[in-house]
């Protein structure tokens, strides 16, 4: 008999999906003559030392979070209009975000309800927030894991998605959101067909990254569910090869094990090196999902003596609040040291001034840790982050590069194996300095280690 295992948490990003056997357990780019593009990064450069100290860091970032998951509501977004939404948006500048993780974006792209959504975008254009759209998921995929049936719906959105947006400015990347920490037999086989599907689907026609945003769990002895562990080097070397499989651009590692307060960085760190691994091995660029809202509870046997044997979501009403900004700059911390940029989850569903005094208390803390820290420089009317004078943004920008949170320059409209482009000074010695630009290329095919210039 089959049996079937889920860990949808109330709390997730889409649809956790951990399997075992048969139990559920570019932006086109704008092509710079050589000339226009020295020039332009040429000016973009704020000092040599500066270019030096983040190119020395690449795979690393700033620890401030760039964007936020939306779960995209029509009724809500017409209801709204463009007024509400460019106050929200505002709000969202004023925390250093300028990427918009848009969650069931379908619903935005039906006749009925596209007008509201090209309103939002729009809005994103002309402050140059960065979108990731969702292709969606049907309804209990986890359960039914049929290919077929799942690869028409997600497809059908892609379709309809690229038929509107494929040359909307705000457009930057994809978001597969069907969430998996590992799987295993059924479960493994379905990811395996599914996966490379959706990203060639997302790729046809549009040349934009395509993202996903795994977990890891850290309960070995199924208190919350009865979910297969997986030790670090099991999950690294299975994610290298589905990146690889797959074609996935950017894979964004939720950091929250089971999305609980006592979660500390000594547990979640092993899965971010073994992430890290795996992307450098597969070919894709990591960044931190680092969740902004936990479940509020001292210790699994805290759990356990609360509320039994249960998965978390099962908790009604649960104990979850905002991270407070102590706790939350250390998980930012820790995602630094690894990814090259931060998203997060929760700053919807818990962290918005609307929702009240702790969300609003939650801000207050946020900006003055974005004030307080020396990195933490927006770079005004630009809403993105980045050492370098905002002339310098949309000059690359319409070239298809655009910054992490160092000011490294990713380069999203060459082929997905070559995908991550430094921009760093070169110190030319013909009778005076001379500070000039060089455009290196980094292979991402793992059977070719090489730069070119």
């Amino acid at each position: 008999m089959v049996r079937r295992n889920t860990s949808i948490g109330s709390a997730g990003n889409g649809s956790h999906l951990g399997l075992e056997g048969g139990r559920l357990m570019h932006r086109e780019s704008v092509r710079l003559s050589r000339r226009q593009f020295l020039r332009h990064a040429l000016a973009a450069a704020a000092s040599a030392s500066l270019w030096q100290s983040a190119t020395a860091a690449i795979g690393k970032c700033r620890p401030v979070i760039a964007g936020s998951y939306w779960t995209y509501d029509a009724a809500e977004s017409a209801k709204w209009g463009a007024a509400e939404w460019g106050e929200e948006l505002d709000r969202q500048a004023a925390l250093g975000f300028h990427m918009l993780w848009i969650a069931n974006a379908q619903e935005g792209v039906t006749e009925k309800n596209l007008a509201p959504f090209s309103t939002l975008m729009g809005l994103c254009a002309a402050r140059n927030i960065k979108v990731m759209l969702g292709a969606g998921t049907t309804p209990a995929w986890e359960g039914r894991l049929d290919v077929k049936h799942e690869l028409a719906f997600c497809g059908r959105n892609i379709r309809n998605i690229s038929d509107r947006f494929k040359q909307h400015p705000a457009f930057w990347a994809w978001y597969i959101p069907h969430e998996i920490y590992m799987c295993w037999g059924a479960g493994d086989t379905f990811v395996q067909a599914l996966f490379p599907a959706l990203v060639e689907r997302c790729k046809d026609g549009t040349h934009r990254p395509v993202t996903i945003s795994p977990f890891f769990i850290l309960d070995r002895d199924k208190v919350f569910g009865d979910f297969r562990f997986n030790e670090p080097d099991e999950y690294s070397k299975y994610w290298a090869a589905l990146i690889r499989r797959a074609g996935l651009d950017i894979v964004m590692l939720q950091d929250s094990g089971e999305h609980f307060s006592y979660v500390t960085n000594d547990m979640r760190r092993p899965f971010f090196q073994a992430m890290q691994h795996a992307c450098q091995a597969g070919g894709a660029r990591f960044w931190g999902n680092v969740e902004v809202a936990e479940f509020d509870c001292l210790s699994k046997e805290e759990f356990i003596r609360r509320y039994g044997r249960v998965h978390q979501s099962m908790v009604k009403p649960g104990p979850w609040r905002p991270v407070p900004i102590p706790r939350l700059r250390q998980k930012l911390e820790l995602a630094a040291e690894y990814c090259e940029d931060i998203v997060s989850w929760g700053y919807q569903e818990w962290c918005r001034p609307a929702l009240g005094d702790a969300a609003r208390s939650w801000c207050a803390g946020y900006k003055e840790y974005l004030a307080a820290s020396t990195l933490t420089k927006p770079v005004a009317g630009e809403g993105v982050q980045s050492p370098l004078p905002s002339g310098a943004l949309p000059l690359l920008g319409e070239a298809g590069l655009y910054p992490n949170s160092f000011g490294v320059w990713l380069d999203t409209s060459v082929p997905r194996r070559s995908a991550l482009v430094l921009i760093s000074p070169a110190l030319e010695h013909e009778g005076r300095q001379t500070h000039t630009m060089k455009k290196q290329t980094i292979s991402r095919d793992p059977g070719r280690q090489t730069v070119t210039d």
